[in-house]
């Protein structure tokens, strides 16, 4: 029997349609806030009739490397997708992604499916129906829709696009407020209209600007009411046109912007896993650098600087040739090995990554036992406090527990949770904490792992809990729940309460695979 005829045998006769909601950055104690304060009729109803329970987001907590995790069942540890750039600077695409979506394996089957606002999914994959990308600019991303018949609702899904990103720069209004709500209402509309036409058996409908509006009116809950009251009977019209299980889930939750950055780096140094290199004279003037990097020099600049430096290191690494050239392709997590002024000799802990979420131990500057440091090392970090009192990390694990997989060599030894009010650096200055200002985010998401996730249907009590899960339990939960059975390679598990029968498993035929900076699908009896 052949992987195809497996697959398809495997399937229900009549699979149940599924439909996938995706409430971007919404968290339960979101949810209940609704709940108490505004008019959303639709969620409310939902809310009753569902099982709910937590899923987890990745470290750090973005919609990349979230969704991609969700979409695929796979943790980062595989994918190779940790955050939205790339080591030479590229944003991610749907080309580095290199493992089945869910659409694949229905499209292996032959089945309808409907996927709109989907984020890191440009170019957009051919599929039986239809998909949107949601995608930053329409016109330097084109390949947005497929297929091309529905080029027109996807023009539509996009029309505001340009004025949401004008208003965000030109300050908080009511202009933005209503921008993002007529922008959302579109998008509705062009759902409901391809949910008529296609019929799929399954679903993926993605508010993705539940996020943009929690950014930028996270203090104003007034306004986010208004947002969600206006979406509500969207919400209404989508669960009434749809047949069989209703999946709802955020891929991230979100929480006020952050009041301090957090000098990871400082910390280590004054716990004594760091050294400055040089005298006393080097010494100030390192910590002098990484001041005015800090509090001068606007993020854009340094993104800007760091990719030109990043481009430069790539460029020189291929010039050299030899070994290194070879294995530039396979770099997910931008090396932060060689931070100026630092002595490696005599540093056994620094920060490994930009954004702060990572600590990597020096291997080479100790004889400790590594996973005694590492412990030790999370303990003294647990034992600071932020100017608000609170511990500066929520949660710590060693990396290859967290993101076991195909670039665990690459996730850092350490992996952190911070607070919610701090932001990581990876600087040094003689400072732990410096003021932040945001500018017009007012809300963030960077630590705000814990979003809703329930599910409603025939056969799902909602008197159960679901729990807590994993965002990469998602692909597996939706296949089961559809009937098919879920692959063998995937990392997620279909959450106990919410599982149809016993859970089977198969190889499927389709497999991505990277060849150069493209995906081709091979049979997986060829792998």
């Amino acid at each position: 029997m052949s992987d195809d005829e497996s697959a398809e045998g495997a399937m229900d006769a009549n699979p149940r349609p599924v439909t996938l909601l995706g409430l971007d950055g919404v968290s339960w104690s979101f949810v209940e806030e609704l709940l108490d304060n505004a008019d959303v009729p639709a969620l409310t109803g939902l809310v009753d009739r569902s099982s709910r329970g937590v899923t987890k987001s990745t470290v750090p907590c973005l919609t990349c490397p979230a969704l991609p995790a969700m979409y695929t069942g796979m943790n980062p540890g595989n994918l190779g997708i940790f955050e939205f750039i790339k080591p030479n600077g590229d944003i991610v695409t749907y080309d580095d992604i290199t493992y089945p979506a869910i659409w694949d394996y229905l499209e292996s089957v032959n089945e309808n499916v409907v996927v709109s606002a989907m984020r890191t999914t440009h170019p957009a994959p051919q599929v039986n129906g239809a998909f949107i990308s949601d995608v930053l600019s329409p016109e330097e991303e084109p390949e947005f829709v497929t297929p091309s018949s529905e080029r027109e609702r996807g023009e539509r899904f996009h029309q505001f696009r340009d004025e949401l990103e004008h208003q965000k720069k030109t300050g908080l209004d009511d202009d933005l407020l209503s921008t993002f709500v007529k922008m959302n209402a579109e998008r509705s509309e062009v759902m409901l209209e391809l949910l008529d036409e296609y019929d799929p058996a399954f679903a993926c409908l993605w508010f993705g600007l539940a996020d943009g509006v929690q950014h930028y009116f996270w203090d104003d809950r007034e306004s986010l009411y208004e947002f969600f009251e206006a979406f509500d009977p969207y919400l209404s019209d989508i669960l009434d046109s749809r047949d069989g299980d209703i999946v709802v889930v955020g891929d991230h939750g979100f929480g006020p912007t952050r009041d301090y950055q957090f000098h990871l780096n400082e910390a280590l140094r004054r716990e004594g896993y760091l050294e400055l290199a040089g005298g006393p004279i080097q010494r100030a003037f390192t910590k002098a650098a990484y001041w005015f990097s800090e509090t001068v020099m606007t993020d854009e600049l340094k993104r800007t600087v760091l990719g030109v430096l990043d481009r430069f290191r790539n460029l020189t690494d291929n010039d050299s040739g030899g070994e290194q050239d070879n294995n530039l392709n396979d770099i997910v997590i931008t090396p932060f090995d060689d931070l100026p002024g630092i002595d490696w000799n005599a540093t056994v802990a620094h920060a490994s990554t930009r954004k702060g979420w990572g600590i990597n131990i020096v291997k080479d500057s100790t004889t400790a036992d590594i996973d005694e440091l590492r412990r030790e090392v999370i303990a003294a970090l647990d034992s600071l406090q932020t100017p608000h009192g609170n511990p500066v990390i929520k949660d710590a694990w060693f990396g290859e527990e967290l993101y076991p997989g195909r670039y665990v060599d690459q996730v850092p030894d350490i992996v952190i949770l911070a607070d919610d009010h701090v932001r990581p650096r990876p600087s040094i200055f003689g400072k732990l904490f410096t003021d932040m200002n945001p500018g017009n985010y007012v809300g963030a998401h960077d630590s705000a792992r814990e979003a809703v996730v329930m599910a409603a249907g025939d056969s799902i009590d909602p008197e159960t809990t679901v729990g807590d899960s994993n965002i990469w339990d998602l692909t597996p939960l939706l296949l089961n729940r559809i009937g098919l059975p879920v692959p063998e390679r995937v990392d997620g598990n279909v959450p106990k309460a919410l599982r149809r029968d016993d859970t089977a498993t198969n190889r499927y035929p389709v497999e991505h695979v990277r060849i150069d900076k493209g995906i081709s699908q091979l049979d997986t009896t060829k792998l």
